[in-house]
């Protein structure tokens, strides 16, 4: 509207300095309470209003509709200006829940709201304590942790404990492992029971997990059970952390109860699910489940209430079961097919680029499992043979490759470094596909790495040490220079450094071939020309 559009221009003349906040908010106010202007005129008046102006904020909040009570939070809390902390705090009180949940969430991000909110939560008035516990779990507050930890220790109020619980299950305090499992027993009320397993599943940390089988078999409870298997799993989410073998037997004997049609009481279906997220190298188990699975699948296939949809789902478990089943009955071979690859890799070695490129092959088949251990072994040869200044570019393209099919970390800044460096298509592609199966995004892919240690070539003594000079003051990097390309030739044999200051020309003439053929042999990664001229 024509209205929005001026309380829109209003608020840029403010922000060019052309009229004090306080004459436009004088302006804005009257079509502000006559609810014109639609949403334009609302952010603006809100984007201007002084946090002095409490009885202003106190209308806003004596709004009868919800949803305008609501709107106008999320602009003002979209200013992150602390002195709103106190109309937050009474924003929390609203009688709509959805509109306290957005203050609590807004009053969060300022920099008071920890005291302000610990203030609610050691206030002893429940329905404070809850607003405050709410807080710190939908905004995952780290510092309020061990208060809510100290809370669930102490506290005798089993609800407010359910509430905090979930609060700290969402924080992700790992500390809270060992107090979740004393509090976790038979004895203690259904819902806490829930709260305290779904808690110790979602920590997602090895003692949580191995802690709720060891608790199971103490637990009578079927949808207890059923989170207890559910859990169990969490901290081992691949072959590259699997179940630990000595804890499948508590496993399975869980699995059996939840399929018990007496004592699973109709968790059967969920737990025969939960069994995708099992991994572990010991064949036999697969195969064990997969047979139970399918005498089931066969049973419950003759019941009046079975649908095709579980049918179709418990199918595909089965299915998938077989199939981890076959490919570790594989695994031997081809793992003795690996290791007879990585031995024919040896430099100089005959063959060596089709030798990388079955090795590649081999690492990419989808039903091989890469043990943690030869995938750690795989990492360290692809870190050592790309730190071979001889290597050819597709050698070197086959060996991102591998390097990415390992997942392990320590590889990623040396593939980065070569995608960085790279200027050919097929080496750029091999490194990025590389850096992604490593788990970089697109963005992290093309962040360069930081600069820790510059040499600066530079034939004049003067401008040379006024350059060090300058660069030292600053103490963020490791300094090295240079009057000529002999010696910068000398620093850079021992090795690479993140960039090059270079002026164009030393005494022996122009630098670029020289410039060249340091970095095609990677011992920069950029250069910064200190010179006057563009025409380089």
């Amino acid at each position: 509207s024509t209205l929005g559009l001026a309380a829109e221009s209003l608020g840029r003349r403010v922000g060019l300095g052309f009229l004090g906040a306080e004459a436009a908010v004088a302006i804005l106010l009257s079509p502000f309470r006559l609810q014109v202007g639609g949403e334009p005129l609302l952010v603006a008046f809100l984007s201007l209003l002084p946090a002095h102006e409490t009885t202003l904020l106190d209308g806003i909040l004596a709004d009868s509709d919800h949803r305008r009570r609501q709107r106008c939070i999320e602009v003002l809390g979209n200013r992150e200006d602390d002195a709103f902390s106190p109309f937050f705090l009474k924003a929390l009180q609203d009688s709509i829940v959805d509109v306290g949940q957005v203050a609590s969430h807004h009053l969060s991000k300022l920099p008071s709201s920890l005291p302000s909110l610990m203030a609610q939560f050691q206030s002893g008035h429940q329905d404070q304590i809850r607003r405050a516990i709410w807080a710190f779990g939908e905004n995952q507050i780290q510092a309020a942790a061990p208060a809510l930890l100290e809370f669930i220790r102490t506290d005798p109020n089993d609800q407010l404990l359910v509430e905090a619980i979930d609060a700290l299950a969402s924080i992700s305090h790992d500390e809270a492992v060992s107090t979740f499992m004393d509090l976790l027993h038979d004895g203690k009320p259904l819902a806490l029971q829930l709260s305290l397993a779904r808690a110790l599943g979602l920590l997602a940390q090895p003692q949580a997990s191995l802690g709720l089988l060891e608790k199971a078999p103490l637990l009578k409870h079927p949808q207890v059970l059923i989170l207890c298997l559910e859990g169990a799993l969490r901290a081992f989410p691949g072959f590259e952390k699997p179940l630990p073998p000595d804890h499948l037997p508590a496993l399975i004997g869980l699995v059996e109860r939840c399929c018990d049609e007496r004592e699973g009481e109709g968790q059967r279906v969920p737990a025969m699910l939960a069994m995708l997220d099992l991994y572990t190298f010991e064949q036999n188990t697969f195969e064990q489940l997969k047979d139970r699975f399918s005498d089931f699948l066969f049973n419950m296939r003759t019941k009046e209430n079975w649908d095709r949809d579980s049918n179709e789902r418990v199918a595909a478990v089965v299915k998938e079961l077989g199939r981890r089943s076959s490919s570790l009955a594989l695994l031997a071979k081809k793992e003795s097919e690996i290791s007879s690859l990585i031995q024919k890799l040896s430099p100089g070695a005959p063959r060596r680029t089709e030798n990388l490129l079955a090795l590649r092959e081999a690492l990419s088949d989808p039903e091989f499992i890469l043990r943690s251990e030869l995938a750690i072994h795989l990492a360290k040869f692809v870190e050592t043979e790309l730190q071979n200044k001889n290597t050819e570019w597709k050698e070197i393209a086959y060996l991102c490759e591998i390097g990415g099919l390992t997942r392990q970390a320590l590889l990623t800044e040396p593939i980065r470094a070569i995608f960085t460096r790279a200027t050919g298509v097929g080496l750029k592609s091999s490194a990025r596909k590389a850096l992604l199966n490593l788990g970089l995004s697109e963005a992290e892919i093309n962040r360069k790495p930081p600069i820790k240690s510059i040499l600066v070539l530079e034939p004049s003594a003067f401008f040379r040490k006024r350059l060090v000079s300058s660069l030292s003051n600053l103490g963020r990097w490791q300094i090295q220079e240079a009057g000529n390309r002999t010696e910068a030739k000398a620093i850079l044999d021992l090795g690479p450094v993140d960039l090059l200051i270079s002026e164009s020309q030393d005494p022996d003439g122009d630098l670029g071939a020289w410039l060249q053929a340091q970095a095609d042999q990677g011992h920069y990664r950029s250069v910064f020309f200190s010179v006057s001229s563009r025409d380089l």
